[in-house]
């Protein structure tokens, strides 16, 4: 530890992945984190996977020191995710920093922390999500071509949860972003202590993601190519199997005839993107859904403001939604799925804004009462209404600043 007479600490945070090299609702958590201990004056320093060969080994980003770490050889060799905790211990081993507390967002960045040189300061492990239930439903990329893929994909899957489960049960305190996420560890995890627990959300830069006026919303559709009598449902979503967006474009079936004004846009990308395109040209579709990709952030922040109504068609485990908070601090209203922690937000603004179910014809009843009902109530106010009450950065940062001090004694 360090002999800091300033108070303020000096603060590693570790993440596989972290934006803005990856997206993602983990990625963007661990990011913002950061960047707000930072604003209130500590010394943040984050250590994570290099993406591409590109990238600079060492920069500021807002101010943030980002340190990235890789084995090429490695990993061309035997792929990113084995050889990760190797090439992150030697990196880690040959760092001169002294550090006070340690964030990690994921197992194998933890366990590999307690076999390193910073084995002895204090760990807050950010539980996202239970891995082995996470990485049971995805497809990993070369199970679909080889043989031997489903073997080694279980194989990974057993590996990573004992990481998190002794990430967990060594870590000196354990934070979770939702009720729904500390059963799901609780069920997952049986053998950790629940006394060093905490849920702890995540906020939103209020001040980035706000509402347009009614002019800018008018010049941003133009910009966006929407019609001006179109509906747009807009999803921000990585296109992975867990996230239920072919169950958004399916239910998209049984609206057209009824609305043939509705449109739905669908921002990421992923494994699914070509069975999606599939999808949409099958059910002829090709005039209503469309898959945007991936885009920047100033950009989908226009998006937000643009649209009508935001669909988050999750499946399972959705352990807040960051988009979903996005969405609600434009003002865009938000239709959800009951699956994971959903229900804990929308439950405080509308409850007919959560669907029955995830089958795609409840998504679809749901949307339909958006357009019959829901956008004639005065959902934009609520929306943004309840996210600078419950998810302002600056309440939930002073929270987790008093944690990392507590376990830092």
């Amino acid at each position: 530890m360090t002999n800091n007479p300033s108070g303020k600490l000096k603060i590693l945070v570790l993440a596989t992945m972290i934006y803005p090299d990856y997206f993602g609702g983990a990625a963007k958590v661990a990011f913002e984190q950061a960047l707000q201990l930072q604003n209130l004056g500590h010394e943040v320093t984050i250590v994570t996977l290099k993406k591409h060969h590109y990238f600079a080994k060492e920069e500021k980003i807002y101010g943030l020191r980002f340190l990235r770490y890789d084995n090429p050889l490695m990993r061309r060799i035997f792929g990113k995710s084995i050889t990760a905790g190797h090439s992150l211990k030697k990196y880690l081993n040959s760092l001169k920093n002294k550090f006070d507390v340690i964030i990690s967002h994921y197992p194998h960045d933890s366990r590999v922390i307690f076999r390193s040189k910073y084995k002895n300061v204090p760990l807050l492990y950010t539980f996202h999500a239970p891995s082995k239930k996470e990485l049971a439903i995805q497809k990993l990329n070369f199970e679909h071509r080889h043989w031997w893929g489903r073997f080694f994909h279980n194989a990974f899957v057993n590996w990573t949860h004992r990481c998190e489960n002794y990430s967990l049960a060594h870590a000196s305190q354990i934070a979770v972003m939702s009720h729904f996420m500390k059963t799901e560890l609780f069920t997952t995890h049986e053998n950790i202590d629940k006394n060093k627990i905490h849920v702890l959300s995540s906020g939103i830069d209020i001040n980035a993601f706000k509402p347009a006026t009614d002019e800018q919303r008018i010049a941003l559709r133009k910009e966006l190519g929407f019609k001006d009598d179109e509906l747009i449902f807009l999803t921000v979503r990585r296109l992975a199997e867990r996230m239920g967006v072919e169950n958004l474009v399916s239910a998209s079936t049984y609206l057209t005839k009824k609305h043939p004004f509705i449109r739905v846009k669908i921002i990421g990308d992923g494994l699914l993107r070509q069975a999606l395109q599939k999808q949409i040209k099958e059910l002829h579709l090709e005039n209503f859904v469309e898959l945007l990709g991936q885009i920047e952030q100033k950009k989908l922040l226009k998006y937000y403001q643009a649209a009508d109504c935001f669909i988050l068609p999750t499946k399972l485990l959705e352990g807040l939604g960051i988009a979903t908070l996005e969405a609600l601090a434009t003002g865009l209203p938000v239709l959800g799925t009951p699956a994971g922690a959903t229900p804990e937000i929308l439950e405080n603004i509308n409850s007919k804004m959560i669907f029955h179910s995830t089958r795609p014809e409840h998504i679809a009843l749901g949307m339909e009462w958006f357009i019959e009902e829901g956008k004639k109530l005065n959902l934009s106010k609520q929306c943004r209404t309840y996210v600078e009450t419950n998810h302002n950065w600056k309440n939930i940062i002073n929270d987790l600043e008093k944690l990392l001090y507590q376990i830092k004694k």
